[in-house]
Parts: C-alpha cells; sequence; structure tokens
C-alpha cells in the first residue's frame, strides 16, 4: 500500500505542476480562455477514470450529498482556475506558482477547524515551513 500512495503522491506533484506550467503557455496566448479550455480538458479524463472505476450502479448509486458536495467542489474549483488564468496572463508563472501553492494551508486549517482532525507539531511545522518557502520563492 506505502508503494501505491508514493506512486499516487507523485501523480500529484507531476501533474499539478505540469497543468500550472501548461496554463501558464496557454493563457499568454489566449488569456483568461485558457481556464475555459482546461475544465473542457478534465472532461475525457474523468469519463475515462469513471468507466474504468465504477459500474453504472455503483456510480448512480453514490450518496446524494457527497455527489453534491463532489459538484461544489469542482464550481469553487472552477473559480480558482479563472482566477489563476487571470493571472498568470498577467504575471510570470514563478510568482503566481508560489502564491496557488497556498491552497493546501487553508484546506488544512478547515479540516482542524471543520472536520476536528488532529493537530500535531509535524503538522504546523509543515504549515509554517510551506508558507516560508513559498514566501521566499515568491521573493526570489
Amino acid at each position: 500500500m506505502e508503494r501505491r500512495m508514493l506512486t499516487a503522491k507523485l501523480l500529484v506533484f507531476v501533474s499539478f505542476g505540469t497543468m500550472l506550467f501548461l496554463s501558464k503557455l496557454s493563457a499568454d496566448r489566449i488569456g483568461v480562455r485558457s481556464a475555459l479550455w482546461m475544465e473542457l480538458g478534465f472532461i475525457p479524463a474523468v469519463v475515462l477514470m469513471t468507466l474504468l472505476s465504477y459500474s453504472p450502479s455503483q456510480f448512480l448509486g453514490a450518496n446524494r450529498w457527497g455527489v453534491g458536495i463532489a459538484i461544489a467542489a469542482g464550481a469553487i474549483g472552477s473559480v480558482g482556475a479563472f482566477s489563476q488564468a487571470w493571472l498568470l496572463a498577467r504575471a510570470d508563472a514563478s510568482s503566481i506558482a508560489p502564491l496557488t501553492a497556498l491552497y493546501p494551508v487553508l484546506t488544512s486549517v478547515l479540516a482542524v477547524a471543520l472536520l476536528h482532525e488532529p493537530v500535531t507539531v509535524n503538522k504546523v511545522l509543515g504549515i509554517v515551513l510551506s508558507v516560508l518557502a513559498i514566501y521566499l520563492l515568491g521573493k526570489a
């Protein structure tokens, strides 16, 4: 299981890092419209992953609250994608990427406050070091 977790973490790192780089290339050429095209690019991957992962009864029989929350997360993420594209069309990717990389800090704070996840020294230290690293990258 540990190997699968590491592989998934590497896929997140590589795919998000590459996505932001490609978003900058796109935003330089077509501006904020790049966010719309990027969102459309998710459709084939989502359809393929759904077909490979679930039977129709499993997919359609999902918890309605869970589905609603997932749709809300997608809508909120779309706002972030459009905002990111707008920023990338107006600034260097090397200055925008560190700012957009702060989202895990908000996720962690919300998880502790609303989901009552435990606060550990390692988590606090990780968040502080992340914020410091992003600050330093933004200053470079």
